[in-house]
Order: C-alpha cells, then structure tokens, then sequence
C-alpha cells in the first residue's frame, strides 16, 4: 500500500477527500498509516482501530453507491514536524433531488511516517447550522 507519498498533511488530505468523492476504496486507503495504531469513528458510530476494520467500514461507504461531494472549511490547524491535528467543517452533499445536505465537524491528524505523511485518525461528529464559521481558518504552530 506504500506506494503512494504525500509530502504534507495538506496533500495526504486532499487526496482522501478526492479518492472518497470517487468511491475509491483503494485510494482512501492509501491516505492512512500502515499500522494498526490507526482509529477511525464515524458519526455517532464507535471507534474503529486498525486498518482492517477501518477499511470494511469505508467499503460499505463506497459500495453502498451514494455519490457524496465536499466542500472543507478548515476550523484549526496544529502541525509540528511530526504530527499535524486538522479540525474542519465538512459541508456534504448526497446527490438525489432535492440534494440532501449534512454538516460534519472533522478531525482528521496525520503523522510523519516512512512513507510520507498519513493520517492516523478520522473523527467527525454531527454538526450543527448554528456551529459559529470563522471567516479565516486558524493555523496554529
């Protein structure tokens, strides 16, 4: 699975949000750690450690034919030179008519590893239309 390097957590994220546009299972999964050390928790779901299981539950995601598309407001974003923490704001479209929308409260960290930089956790969590925007993401060093 190595086989693909990102060179910043920016990079690593943006490939993930791509490759789950597209339903690419595959491609999701490069985006993560090749450890078991990885947790992954959907929204309202439980906390799904190691890659195994988290790929099985990004299967049912890809397979289940709902095309999904993204919009990222990013909260906060906290890196060093080995881990970054993104908290962001996914504005989620679920193609139908009329189109069904969510918002989701995100954080997704990454860690420097061999292979470049993978994230190690996805946590989003219901959001709410009275969850304040700020107009300027924060970047935090």
């Amino acid at each position: 699975m190595s086989g693909k390097k990102f060179d910043s957590p920016m990079e690593a994220e943006a490939f993930f949000y791509q490759a789950l546009e597209q339903r690419d299972l595959n491609e999701i999964m490069l985006a993560w750690a090749e450890d078991d050390e990885v947790v992954c928790i959907h929204p309202v779901g439980p906390a799904l450690e190691g890659l195994e299981s988290i790929r099985d539950s990004w299967s049912v995601i890809c397979d289940s034919g709902q095309e999904l598309s993204f919009e990222i407001d990013s909260i906060r974003y906290s890196e060093t030179s080995e881990l970054a923490v993104h908290i962001l704001r996914e504005h989620i479209a679920m193609a139908g008519d009329p189109p069904k929308l969510a918002l989701m409260l995100v954080t997704n960290v990454y860690r420097q590893t061999e292979n470049g930089w993978r994230m190690v956790l996805h946590h989003a969590s219901p959001g709410s239309s009275t969850e304040s925007a700020n107009e300027e993401p924060v970047v935090l060093h």
